[in-house]
């Protein structure tokens, strides 16, 4: 089956879909590429989308490493925004790729913060499943945050689309932000450790339709500094072969 799908993704024909799910897929994919400035790169990231989420799969082994797992989360997520932009008609320049990049990894670890019952249940690794303390995810996703920051400040748009932009962002990322203030309040019941299997349900699903979450959310936004521009993750791998 990967193979099958890898030849859709890098041949579409109507000719090789196999069923009517297929042949709607190879349809929609051949007008995308036609109205696409550059057919070939959003294939070459289509395919890398693919390949992430074929690599997600070792985040179902128990031997998988904290370090793999958090290449594995930035990239799911890194590489699906890439897709997206290569959709537009203007290249984005070196710094924009490392920006949206993170901001997609970003993304995908929000998701795990906000799913981390979830992913327990379902034996799925996540930096989130295999954290000791909140504390510890946290200094992650903060450094993550303010590269993202850093990023931005150093594109070349005009300041005022940049401070737009980074309001934008900061107020979706600041919902996990909120999210890990209420996971870690469960650690002054296992001896300040993060203990999955000593939670029940209703202490890790984080619900953000509460007045009082929403309020928790924009505090953590008012925090942001939303003028940094000094990188602080340099452990991040922007190899050409994912950003090319």
């Amino acid at each position: 089956p990967e193979q099958h799908i890898k030849r859709l993704i890098e041949f579409p024909e109507k000719e090789i879909a196999k069923n009517a799910n297929e042949r709607l897929f190879v349809n929609f994919y051949l007008k995308a590429l036609e109205n696409a400035a550059n057919a070939e790169s959003v294939k070459s990231y289509f395919m890398k989308v693919f390949d992430a989420q074929v690599l997600s799969r070792r985040q179902m082994l128990t031997t998988i490493t904290k370090d793999e797992i958090r290449e594995i989360t930035l990239q799911k997520g890194g590489i699906s925004i890439l897709f997206y932009r290569s959709i537009f008609s203007e290249p984005a320049g070196v710094w924009e790729q490392k920006m949206l990049y993170l901001l997609g990894g970003i993304g995908q670890l929000e998701n795990d913060i906000f799913d981390v019952y979830k992913d327990f249940q379902g034996g799925i690794n996540t930096l989130a499943t295999t954290t000791a303390t909140i504390d510890e995810l946290r200094n992650i996703y903060h450094t993550v945050m303010y590269e993202i920051f850093s990023l931005v400040n150093n594109t070349g748009f005009p300041a005022k689309n940049r401070k737009k932009f980074l309001r934008y962002i900061a107020l979706i990322i600041s919902r996990g932000l909120v999210c890990l203030d209420f996971l870690e309040k469960n650690e002054k019941t296992t001896y300040n450790v993060f203990s999955l299997k000593d939670y029940e349900k209703k202490d890790l699903v984080c619900n953000m339709d509460s007045l009082k979450n929403n309020l928790k959310l924009l505090l953590n936004y008012a925090k942001c500094n939303l003028s940094s521009t000094k990188a602080s993750f340099p452990s991040v791998n922007h190899s050409d072969s994912i950003l090319a």
